[in-house]
């Protein structure tokens, strides 16, 4: 009997020694509660998630296109981008549907995060159409590490041309 409690103990200690991952969900078409808790009530923007994650959570992020916002944090300084101040592990690529991270087609569910903020850009034109774009699309602090992953994504439309 005392090697079964002790083999129970040990399973549960290795049980909950193991970093548990929630997910954060994010679909720009999403109908819920907008808390990111599920598909249903997945956050609209991608913002609103990178602005409540934890660093134990993992962001999953539906098909779709998603425009930058201003960061919270930055409150002296007004530039729209996907501000990336912890680690985190960003997925893209998603249906919306899924229930685990090996499901997802990348391929099939494009993520794009877009800087084209009027949504106007001329395909193939660097020059008509930009003055909107951000110049920063994504920003990471120099405090994140390795541990992130920023994965499935295609960043577009951004324009760094002209003073920052």
């Amino acid at each position: 009997m005392k090697s079964i409690v002790q083999t129970l103990l040990l399973l549960l200690a290795v049980a909950f020694s193991q970093p548990i991952m929630a997910q954060t969900f994010v679909n720009a078409n999403a109908t819920g509660i907008n808390d990111g808790s599920s598909w249903a009530n997945a956050y609209t923007t991608l913002h609103d998630a990178l602005e409540n994650y934890t660093t134990s959570d993992e962001i999953w992020v539906a098909t779709g296109t998603y425009l930058p916002q201003n960061p919270t944090a930055w409150t002296d300084d007004v530039k729209q981008t996907f501000y990336i101040h912890q680690n985190v592990k960003l997925y893209g690529g998603f249906a919306g549907t899924e229930s685990t991270l090996a499901e997802r087609d990348i391929e099939n569910n494009p993520t794009i995060l877009s800087g084209d903020l009027d949504g106007d850009d001329v395909e193939d034109d660097f020059e008509v159409n930009r003055d909107d774009n951000v110049i920063n699309l994504v920003y990471v602090e120099n405090t994140v590490t390795t541990e992130s992953i920023f994965d499935g994504f295609i960043i577009e439309g951004g324009h760094a041309a002209g003073d920052p």
